[in-house]
């Protein structure tokens, strides 16, 4: 089972190690590729400023680095968890649940996350701000699971991480 890691998307001190329970979610690339969407240009516009590229999108690969392929949408994904770190406007209280998971997502590198760590990433954010929400693990659980436009997957086990 995993254990809870520092999140890009608090600015806390680290809390003890705390093991989750599934089911875990990521975001499915080839989610993107089947429907001929570019991810790397979906995650570029949660970065402001961020300047839109010519790529051959979702199929096209990138540089080498370390002797790996290096996907486009990785890329985008480590600049959108480096900017996630530094901006306090990255996910807050207005921003719409299904778009807080997929923001929490992208600031993890798309590491498997288990329901109730995300509950508990997104309640840390949709607490504090002009207008305080919270949310319920069952109501995020059922929206997950009848999402149907941001490609995230559920796993039963954190090791199956297709991403």
């Amino acid at each position: 089972m995993p254990t809870r890691k520092q999140s890009a998307t608090k600015a806390v001190s680290p809390t003890p190690a705390t093991t989750y329970a599934g089911p875990w979610y990521v975001i499915d690339p080839s989610w993107y590729e089947t429907r001929g969407v570019a991810l790397d240009e979906v995650i570029r516009a949660r970065r402001p400023g961020a300047k839109a590229s010519v790529t051959k999108g979702a199929k096209g690969k990138d540089e080498r680095k370390g002797g790996k392929k290096v996907e486009a949408w990785q890329e985008e994904m480590n600049s959108a968890a480096d900017y996630s770190a530094r901006a306090p406007d990255y996910l807050t209280s207005d921003t719409p649940l299904l778009e807080a998971v997929f923001r929490v997502l992208l600031a993890e590198r798309n590491r498997p996350i288990a329901l109730q760590e995300m509950v508990e990433f997104i309640r840390d954010r949709y607490t504090r701000g002009q207008y305080p929400r919270d949310v319920s693990p069952e109501a995020l659980q059922r929206l997950l699971e009848h999402q149907t436009s941001y490609g995230l997957k559920r796993l039963e086990t954190a090791s199956k991480a297709g991403a």
